[in-house]
């Protein structure tokens, strides 16, 4: 993609996108015994008699509901006369089943003309019926299971639904966690049927689905979710979808994302047509006629676009009922961005996922097969042989191994291959794979690693230590709560239709590797799931559960994420880590929270981090799904997030000189990342205002911080007195007026920032005690002070300060001016003072009952500076930078 990325016109688009979707079909074959073989259980593939009753058979004696099995079909048109659907020899629904054919175009699942069960439009049927979990009578049926449908793979074939058969669908799939489609077409000849690919059960995803042609249908690809909040998401690349009647991607409530979209005379390309939907589509080619309509994306929901370039339609874009402009689009969110930083992301170059399969079998080895016991010796002699003898692949047998020793590939080694196969570390094993191939690249594919009991915190199951190229394709990741993947200098690593299960996380990727991932679930629930310390991440479709946070990026590492979605376990606790953390890095983002249950979303969705300042982005602060549904809680989406060079607003301030003032107070997160970790306040918690510092704390803070950007700093003094950590005294202080860093601001700068251009002695207006001032400021009446049930008085030590910024700011854009903590200023007339100013007011009530009425501007009570005061904070300015 990263071609047609850069010449950035539809021409260019067009020819790059059919390209890609139309160049993918290769053969593959098997070597004896390592897949079940569909004609050795009676399949003819001679277009002429019904194989149904074989594959079914065959598919019954190959599905592995823990382990996935393989079930090969060879070059053939195998006509069918109904379904194929996923089941065992006992009739009951099962996951657990890889359908590869021999070729995209020499496998041919036809379904007959006119097939009964077919012909009725508004009762749909499908060609081939994937399957949720164990057990039940119909397709996905038994609700303990949703969410199970492991392991289903559909790849390397195509679906021809016939003619005369508008009811039909060709593939209804679900799948979980690894599963998909990959490099299979889907055709209606006559035009008739409802969808090429219906992904439309409950808690279908997450799941990957890659070089898909469908032509014919009324729509090519139909998905919706039925059954929020359950909802997880689908990662599409690489879709040419042709000829649809109705739309040739229809999105209904679902997260959907989309890399390499290519339509084709439909009436319209993408119809978003629910609140509850977000689709994030990037480099997309889509062409139409005129007379279907202006716009080739129709969307009620919400939208992230990259790079989109249209013909044959009026425009791009219908957003809510309103037209946008234009027919290319290089950068378009539906919504306001979650951040100061605009909507343009940060465009990290993007490379295909290798795709290495040697179709010449003399040159495969097969590995012994299991021994009962501890099969790792055995694996590593075959290695060894396997390089020695210049071999290309090596295949797993189906079952379970174990292993208590690494296993080591290196050589020539360029494909690592399971057939439905597991992996079990056993014993104190520290790494389960040692990649040290020379080969340019290494794919691993089809295993499960792990099993879903372990609980083994020291175990790491990829240690890459080659230059070579990675590459992770339909893997399963089990523990508890071991480290997934480390590297050290390593090559660059592709992640394509990945899952970690019961815990199993930490992704550690350093500084220079590169890491391009499609459909990328993490479950991690004991370490930070990712963390990006130097490196470049592009992520298409990244899943993550559970209530630990989903990536931390460092170090100047970028990370760019399409359709990121997030889910907290019911019977957790509420999560109080944020989902993203950005410390001084690149950060930019689709994503939504969906909780499993109602209340169960993350209250902190982004911290980011910027020049020793941190702004939290919370789920109030994003669009509530939750609004479309009678106010139930479904969750949050931010269309889009890009982290900006300066996390905050700065507050301009016109005075002289015209300053940039914090837009809302010292938190302590941000003051004891500066301070070596020391917080004074009484209240702990990151997002609350620092309080009990002293007025020398804040200016020790203020120098910190300049030294961290790089400034000049405000203050000098000659020596420092301190009780404990608390500073109490500065020895010689004197301000430099001209110097580029941070410092407190005067009382005269601070009421002019307060009052925002206004005359009134609140800047909301005249009224201090109506409600309208609750609205813009914490104080006694609204803090959760309380009252004496009987006296009526106050109860002074319940009063509490809040997290900064809930409040709306002033018409300035600074947050707290009044209320929440007072604030330590620079007094101008008393300079030689043991004393000074604290302006803002406090959450605590200082006088009758017009508890709103000491936050005006003038009240300038003074405090010891050396004192500790649980309602005294600051916030720090500096002379505005050239921009």
């Amino acid at each position: 993609m990263a071609f047609f990325r850069r010449v950035g016109i539809a021409s260019a688009i067009g020819l790059s996108a059919l390209f890609l979707t139309e160049s993918r079909a290769k053969d593959i074959s098997f070597p004896a015994g390592a897949v079940i073989d569909a004609k050795a259980y009676g399949a003819k593939g001679d277009g002429k008699t019904s194989d149904r009753a074989s594959l079914q058979k065959a598919i019954h004696a190959a599905i592995s509901p823990y382990f996935g099995g393989y079930l090969y079909l060879p070059e053939g048109t195998y006509l069918l006369d109904g379904p194929l659907e996923w089941k065992t020899a006992a009739g009951n629904w099962s996951k657990g089943l890889s359908l590869v054919g021999h070729g995209r175009d020499k496998v041919i699942l036809k379904l007959m003309d006119r097939c009964p069960g077919f012909r009725d439009p508004q009762r749909t049927s499908a060609v081939l019926v994937t399957a949720d979990g164990m057990g039940g009578t119909a397709a996905g049926n038994g609700a303990e299971n949703l969410g199970n449908g492991f392991l289903n793979f559909i790849e390397n074939l195509t679906v021809d639904v016939g003619e005369g058969n508008p009811g039909a669908v060709g593939i209804d799939f679900i799948g979980n966690n690894s599963g998909g489609v990959r490099d299979v077409a889907i055709v209606s000849r006559s035009g008739a049927g409802y969808a090429g690919l219906s992904l439309s059960r409950p808690t279908v995803g997450p799941a990957f689905f890659k070089n898909i042609t469908v032509r014919g249908f009324d729509y090519g690809i139909y998905a919706q979710e039925s059954s929020l909040p359950q909802t997880v998401s689908l990662t599409f690349e690489n879709l040419r979808l042709e000829d649809q009647n109705k739309a040739a991607f229809f999105n209904h409530k679902q997260i959907s994302t989309l890399h390499g979209l290519v339509t084709r005379n439909a009436p319209v390309a993408l119809l978003n047509s629910d609140p509850a939907g977000l689709v994030s589509l990037i480099d997309a080619d889509l062409g139409g006629s005129r007379k279907y309509g202006q716009a080739a994306i129709v969307s009620r929901g919400h939208l992230r676009l990259r790079n989109i370039a249209v013909s044959g339609f009026e425009r791009a874009v219908e957003n809510r009922g309103s037209p946008i402009p234009g027919r290319y689009h290089a950068e378009f969110t539906s919504s306001r961005p979650s951040n100061p930083g605009g909507a343009r992301s940060p465009d990290l170059p993007v490379r295909e996922t290798p795709d290495y399969f040697d179709a010449d079998t003399s040159h495969w080895m097969a590995l012994p097969p299991p021994g009962g016991g501890d099969d790792g010796p055995a694996l590593n002699r075959a290695l060894d042989n396997a390089a020695a003898l210049g071999k290309t692949t090596v295949w797993f047998r189906k079952g379970g191994y174990r292993t208590g020793v690494p296993l080591r590939l290196y050589g020539g080694l360029r494909h690592l291959l399971g057939t439905g196969t597991q992996v079990e570390p056993i014993g104190p094993l520290k790494t389960l794979l040692i990649i040290d191939v020379t080969a340019p690249d290494l794919r691993i594919s089809h295993i499960i690693l792990g099993n879903w009991q372990l609980d083994n915190p020291d175990l790491v199951f990829i240690h890459h230590r080659s230059k070579a190229a990675l590459t992770l394709s339909g893997i399963t990741l089990w523990d508890q709560s071991a480290q997934a993947y480390r590297q050290d200098a390593a090559g660059d690593l592709f992640i394509e239709d990945v899952g970690c299960h019961a815990g199993a996380g930490g992704w550690f990727f350093g500084k220079g590797q590169r890491v391009w991932a499609r459909q990328f679930n993490v479950e991690g629930a004991r370490r930070t799931n990712i963390v990006n310390d130097g490196a470049d991440i592009w992520v298409l479709g990244l899943k993550h559960e559970k209530d630990r946070t989903l990536v931390l990026t460092k170090g100047g590492g970028r990370t760019e994420i399409y359709g990121g979605v997030s889910r907290c376990y019911r019977g957790l606790p509420v999560p109080s880590l944020p989902i993203f953390v950005n410390d001084g890095s690149t950060l930019s983002l689709s994503h939504a929270d969906i909780p499993a249950s109602p209340g169960y979303r993350f209250k902190k969705q982004i911290l980011d981090f910027h020049e020793g300042l941190s702004r939290t982005v919370r789920d109030v602060d994003v669009i509530d799904r939750s609004d479309y549904y009678s106010g139930r809680d479904y969750g949050t989406f931010i269309p889009s997030f890009n982290s900006a060079p300066a996390s905050r607003h700065p507050v301009r301030v016109p005075s002289v000189p015209p300053l940039d003032m914090d837009e809302t107070e010292v938190t302590q997160r941000d003051f004891g990342a500066l301070m070596g970790g020391y917080n004074p306040s009484r209240r702990k918690d990151p997002d609350l205002p620092v309080e009990s510092a002293t007025w020398f704390d804040a200016i020790l803070y203020c120098n910190l911080r300049s030294g961290r950007a790089g400034l000049k700093p405000a203050y000098s003094f000659s020596s420092r007195k301190f009780e404990g950590k608390r500073c109490v005294g500065l020895a010689d202080l004197e301000a430099d007026w001209h110097a580029t860093g941070y410092r407190l601001p005067t009382a005269r700068e601070w009421r002019l920032a307060y009052g925002a251009g206004s005359a009134t002695d609140f800047f909301w207006g005249e009224d201090s005690l109506g409600a309208r001032a609750g609205e813009y400021a914490w104080s006694a009446e609204n803090s959760g002070y309380g009252y004496h049930a009987v006296t009526g008085l106050a109860v002074a030590d319940s009063a509490q300060s809040h997290p900064v910024g809930e409040k709306h700011p002033n018409a300035w854009g600074a947050y707290d001016m009044a209320g929440n903590v007072r604030e330590w200023v620079w007094s101008d007339s008393l300079p030689g003072s043991p004393e000074a100013e604290a302006l803002g007011g406090s959450y605590t009530a200082t006088g009758g009952k017009s508890r709103f009425r000491d936050l005006s501007k003038d009240a300038a009570p003074r405090f010891a500076k050396a004192g500790a005061w649980p309602e005294m904070g600051f916030r720090a300015v500096r002379a505005r930078r050239d921009r």
